[in-house]
């Protein structure tokens, strides 16, 4: 197959797993959250305290607005490859917590560990004031690179082109292109799900980009490959909020389980039968 996985036997590249709280991460949660290093330290031995303007910060598309003035402090965990860039990342900042994961292997392996730092961030911040949940976001991101002899890569060899999700304009011959688009789902468009879930809907973001990646320091394209970026946010609805409780068989958990199954149906979507076999989506591994 001239479209390879980024990794042999899987194409993501980054999973990110987000907690978005009722209230801000203030200076004293911050100084409770320093008291984390020496739980984290093996796992994540790098720490940076920081300061950044509200005005400057992104919002998500359904999301409180951000005031103007003043600023919001926050930490970082992370561990690091000799490159600079993070392996994994917990992120406690602004209104939200964030574990980002970059050598991902088995979903169940991946979030156990996501869920544990994200379960002793939450043992801080209520050492100050009680935090509850306004959402969770689970974002993958898949990479195949184009290993083909042709001028350009052939889509249709990884890309679905009957899929509802992708314009058949796109078949055409065109190198670089940029498909994103995003819609609002109910809980009960989540298959096998939707009884145990909190009221609320969910906001899918599904970009799929034609990419070109470069060497550094040099103007030609070294690597062509595909791009699938989808992000899913689970908006809580019920009142009160759910708490922050991560264990096993609560709600908040059971969400991510929901989008991970989502995610993979996504994929089963966008992807040819093909594609789907070389990252293990024909239905062998479906809880990976």
């Amino acid at each position: 197959m001239p479209f390879e996985p980024a990794h042999g036997d899987h194409a993501i590249v980054e999973v990110a797993f987000q907690l978005e709280l009722d209230r801000a991460i203030d200076p004293t949660d911050v100084q409770n959250l320093l008291q984390l290093f020496s739980r984290l330290r093996d796992d994540l031995p790098a720490v940076r305290h920081f300061t950044q303007a509200q005005a400057s910060l992104p919002t998500s598309p359904s999301g409180p607005p951000v005031p103007l003035g003043g600023s919001t402090v926050g930490l970082e965990f992370a561990s690091f490859r000799r490159d600079g860039s993070f392996e994994w990342r917990l992120l406690c900042f602004d209104r939200s917590l964030t574990v980002n994961c970059t050598v991902y292997t088995r979903w169940a392996r991946v979030w156990s560990k996501a869920r544990d730092h994200l379960e002793k961030a939450l043992e801080a911040l209520s050492g100050s004031k009680a935090v509850r949940l306004r959402a969770v976001v689970l974002e993958y991101v898949d990479e195949f690179l184009w290993r083909g002899t042709d001028d350009g890569p052939v889509f249709e060899e990884v890309l679905e082109f009957r899929s509802e999700f992708i314009p058949r304009s796109l078949s055409k011959s065109r190198k670089y292109w940029h498909l994103h688009q995003g819609w609002f789902a109910s809980p009960e468009e989540l298959i096998g799900h939707a009884s145990e879930l909190p009221h609320g809907r969910i906001l899918e973001r599904l970009n799929v980009d034609s990419t070109e990646r470069r060497d550094p320091g040099s103007t030609s394209v070294s690597e062509c490959g595909l791009r699938i970026h989808h992000l899913m946010r689970y908006e809580f609805e019920s009142s009160p909020l759910p708490a922050a409780d991560l264990s096993e068989n609560r709600s908040v958990s059971r969400c991510f389980e929901a989008l991970h199954d989502l995610n993979k149906r996504r994929l089963s979507q966008l992807l040819t039968r093909q594609a789907q076999r070389r990252i293990g989506l024909d239905g062998a591994h479906l809880g990976d």
